[in-house]
């Protein structure tokens, strides 16, 4: 989805940089697609749809 949520950066230090270096990456003759097959694997196994379902307690 395209939900957005505020997250208040309380110290006044702090700066965020979003930058787009318009650089082009082949992901398929990367390591991309095995890590991915990897996380898929492991959340599989974990019961879930996706690593962003898993909560830190269930990889210790």
């Amino acid at each position: 989805s395209l939900e957005t949520s505020l997250v208040p950066l309380s110290d006044p230090k702090l700066a965020v940089l979003i930058t787009n270096s318009n650089v082009r990456h082949s992901l398929a003759s990367s390591e991309y697609p095995v890590r991915r097959r990897q996380c898929e694997e492991v959340a599989r196994a974990l019961g879930k749809e996706s690593l962003r379902e898993v909560q830190l307690e269930e990889l210790e």
